[in-house]
């Protein structure tokens, strides 16, 4: 990290993140040398578990926008998730989910959005960013910059977890958290095998790999959409495709070089 967010390699660009978490004497040093360990007191917020986000991000100036995961949804059971932007500059987009406006509907609460409506929010230092990733679909781009952009997240429940879901918290099962999101092959497969079709996909973001893709999209003879192997994937093993530029991410940042050029 020293070198990484040192001026030794002035040119290098990256993002990347790690969580804190599992051993207590350095969470709670983490957290207790950080601006702020909770926002807004007045207000009551649980937290699920003893863990910390830490996202960061370089990209020098005349650089291109520097993109993050495509856009996903996290599996998640907390009620959202609080960012401060500790420096530097960070873009989110987000878009809402069938599932969100089904609640709110369902709720009786008039939305001024659908599930095409993009909405993008420039998160700059001293800026905090609460939402909820299972029901927003979201991307980020770090822009061209010369600050380092740096940033802490904490998840959240509105209201205090009930005695089981502390319980099992406390034992682990709930509480440990991971930035290692995918599919994996819960048995060996073959080369050549239909691991999924457009109607079976789980609702997951698939690994990507400019070198070592284990399995692509291909057409069926019936026109299904369908994620074959292109090797032997062993049991364990994450399924990824090759990297693409052509992504939702890739149109965040046109339209976010459109704008600048406007």
């Amino acid at each position: 990290p020293c070198d990484f967010l040192g001026s030794s390699m002035p040119q290098m660009r990256g993002y990347c993140s790690f969580l804190v978490q599992k051993d207590k004497e350095a969470y709670e040093k983490t957290l207790g040398g950080l601006p702020l360990q909770t926002p807004l007191p007045e207000i009551q917020w649980y937290y699920p578990s003893a863990a910390l986000w830490v996202f960061v991000g370089r990209n020098p100036p005349e650089s291109l926008n520097l993109r993050g995961r495509p856009e996903h949804t996290d599996s998640i059971s907390n009620d959202g998730t609080w960012h401060l932007q500790l420096s530097g500059t960070k873009t989110w987009f987000l878009r809402p989910s069938p599932q969100l406006i089904a609640y709110l509907n369902q709720n009786g609460v008039s939305c001024h959005f659908n599930e095409s409506t993009r909405i993008r929010i420039d998160c700059k230092e001293g800026d905090i960013l609460c939402v909820n990733t299972r029901l927003w679909f979201h991307s980020t781009v770090i822009p061209a910059q010369k600050a380092k952009s740096v940033s802490y997240a904490r998840d959240f429940y509105c209201e205090k977890p009930s005695a089981t879901n502390e319980t099992e918290d406390a034992k682990g099962s709930k509480g440990e958290m991971t930035n290692l999101d995918g599919l994996y092959a819960t048995n060996d497969i073959g080369e050549g095998s239909v691991i999924f079709t457009e109607n079976d996909m789980p609702n997951c973001e698939l690994h990507r790999s400019s070198t070592n893709a284990n399995c692509e999209v291909v057409e069926l003879d019936d026109g299904t959409s369908a994620l074959v192997s292109l090797r032997p994937i062993n049991a364990g093993e994450f399924f990824c495709v090759a990297d693409s530029d052509d992504e939702d991410g890739a149109n965040y940042e046109e339209d976010m070089e459109e704008e600048e050029d406007e």
